[in-house]
C-alpha cells in the first residue's frame, strides 16, 4: 500500500479537543487505531492544519521501516455525487474501503 493510499483510509479522528492545563488551554487530536499518533495546537485551526503533515509524516516512517501500522477495521463506502445531464444527481462508487485494502495487500 502506498503513502497515499495510507492516508486515503477511513481513520477515526477524535478531537481537536479543548485541554486545560493551569491557565493555559490548547487543541488536542488523536486517530483512534494509532495509538501514538498525536497533534497539538494553540488554537483549534491550528491542530487541524497539522492534522494531515503529522499523519502523512508518522505512516512515512512506519514504511521507511517496512512496517505497516494499525490499519481502520472498518468498511466504508466512499462515494461521489455527480450532477446528470436531466439535472438529477447520480450517485458513483468510488470504491469500498474493504476491497480497496484487499487490492493494496
Amino acid at each position: 500500500m502506498t503513502l497515499d493510499e495510507m492516508v486515503g483510509l477511513p481513520w477515526t479522528w477524535d478531537g481537536p479537543r479543548r485541554v486545560l492545563e493551569g491557565d493555559q488551554a490548547h487543541y488536542e487530536l488523536a486517530i483512534k487505531e494509532l495509538p501514538d499518533f498525536f497533534v497539538a495546537g494553540t488554537t483549534r485551526e491550528d491542530a487541524l492544519a497539522e492534522a494531515a503533515p503529522a499523519l502523512r509524516a508518522f505512516l512515512q516512517s512506519y514504511l521507511e521501516h517496512d512496517e505497516t501500522p494499525p490499519l481502520p477495521d472498518r468498511h466504508v463506502w466512499r462515494i461521489t455525487v455527480l450532477p446528470s445531464a436531466n439535472a438529477t444527481c447520480d450517485a458513483v462508487l468510488i470504491r469500498k474501503a474493504a476491497e480497496f485494502e484487499e487490492a493494496a495487500m
